[in-house]
């Protein structure tokens, strides 16, 4: 395990060099301001265009998310937020969840949590597609598990829109679409992770989490369909 997270975060710092040396192609409203507050995140942004796949440079705030969600889970201390806390505890995952939060200071209302979560989930997805690219096209990987690893790339690739298009249906409450959304997320995950079965491999940490990611966003949708305070 300890192994897999070293080659986990090398990958991650890859993958932000990489992001950092790009040259913006849209304007201000479609790259999220590295110096803004981790609770200032949006609740959508642009639908991720097919010819321009490259995703805009992880904040600071993103990049820490993603940390905390690959690595050991925070242990209960008792000082948890009460809401999120609740709406964590509702989930098949609870621990995921609270990583997810783990440092969140931000509003506590019903949208902004689910908001922050699917986020995650894009935020995690996307850092899972670099990590897959770069291990797809390492020289000396097996022929076998280099075309293991570029569909595991494909599929983190589709898990980063289903989450996007999540994202752009919970302003309107949109609960068809959030749902079919995540569970496609869910199959996407879980398509690499049985496609990796019997591979030692740092993806399975990324399949992992994606899945569980994805089904704490689907129960806290129906959370939200739930009467009752939000």
């Amino acid at each position: 395990m300890e192994l897999k997270l070293i080659f986990i975060s090398f990958a991650l710092i890859s993958l932000r060099y990489a992001n950092a040396v790009c040259v913006p192609r849209d304007n201000a409203a479609s790259h999220p301001n590295p110096h803004a507050p981790p609770n200032l995140r949006p609740v959508s942004v642009n639908a991720v265009a097919e010819s321009d796949p490259a995703p805009a440079p992880m904040t600071p705030a993103q990049s820490g998310v993603v940390d905390a969600v690959l690595g050991p889970q925070p242990q209960a201390n008792g000082n948890e937020n009460p809401e999120v806390k609740r709406i964590c505890d509702a989930t098949d995952y609870p621990d995921v969840c609270q990583a997810v939060f783990n440092r969140y200071t931000g509003p506590t209302d019903f949208v902004s949590l689910l908001n922050i979560a699917i986020g995650a989930g894009l935020d995690v997805a996307r850092a899972a597609t670099g990590t897959a690219d770069n291990m797809s096209t390492q020289q000396g990987a097996p022929t076998d598990h280099a075309s293991v690893y570029s569909d595991c790339k494909d599929s983190y690739d589709s898990a980063s829109i289903d989450f996007q298009n999540a994202l752009d249906a919970l302003p309107v409450k949109d609960v068809g679409t959030l749902n079919t959304m995540l569970s496609a997320a869910i199959t996407d995950a879980s398509d690499c992770q049985d496609s990796l079965e019997g591979m030692d491999s740092p993806l399975n940490l990324f399949s992992e989490k994606l899945r569980k990611m994805a089904s704490n966003c689907l129960a806290m949708v129906t959370h939200m369909q739930q009467p009752g305070p939000a």
